[in-house]
């Protein structure tokens, strides 16, 4: 019985690994085909971003259903697959280090790109800014990380009409929530009122 019940767990440990196998196929297949629509475009097309996104999910230590997610909302007719890459790129190392979710990691770095005019190619730079944020402080890290995009999608583009820079607005951020121990939603209401 107990060498029954060894080989049964070990058959059902198989099973579950070849479902779970499959699931992924399943969801890359239909990832790829809305990436395709979303580009006007079809599946062949996108090969190249989905060979791209193995290798970044291999690299970064992710999944390719993450990295798959930033790079869909990235993808629009009016991008390349090199562009999509980038800005996927800049998102999964949002992501790897602040542990958001892959949309909230894209929702922080459209935000910025939003408020302050980044180019494509300074999202990684805008990363390297909150990380030093981050790091300089004592408090969570990833909490940091947190209240610098709340506050951005809330207040960034009012700071940046006021001249501050994404590094200006990310220190005050960082420095508040340092010292008051308070969210971002919390600092960028109060900095509603003092901007407006």
């Amino acid at each position: 019985v107990a060498m029954w019940m060894t080989m049964m767990t070990g058959f059902m440990q198989i099973v579950r690994g070849i479902t779970d196998g499959v699931k992924s196929v399943v969801d890359l297949n239909n990832q790829l085909v809305m990436m395709a629509m979303a580009l006007d475009t079809d599946v062949a097309h996108v090969q190249g971003i989905a060979t791209a996104s193995q290798q970044l999910a291999i690299s970064m230590g992710t999944t390719v259903d993450n990295v798959l997610q930033i790079a869909h909302i990235y993808a629009n007719i009016n991008e390349t697959a090199s562009s999509i890459m980038e800005k996927t790129k800049a998102g999964v190392v949002l992501m790897n280090i602040s542990g958001m979710s892959p949309t909230d990691a894209t929702n922080a770095l459209q935000g910025i790109q939003a408020a302050f005019g980044v180019a494509d190619s300074g999202l990684m730079h805008m990363n390297d800014i909150m990380v030093s944020m981050a790091q300089s402080l004592k408090v969570n890290f990833a909490t940091t990380l947190q209240n610098i995009s709340e506050s951005v999608s809330t207040v960034g583009m009012m700071a940046s009409q006021s001249g501050l820079s994404f590094a200006q607005l990310a220190g005050i951020v960082s420095a508040t929530s340092e010292s008051l121990r308070v969210d971002g939603n919390k600092i960028a209401n109060s900095l509603k009122m003092i901007f407006a």
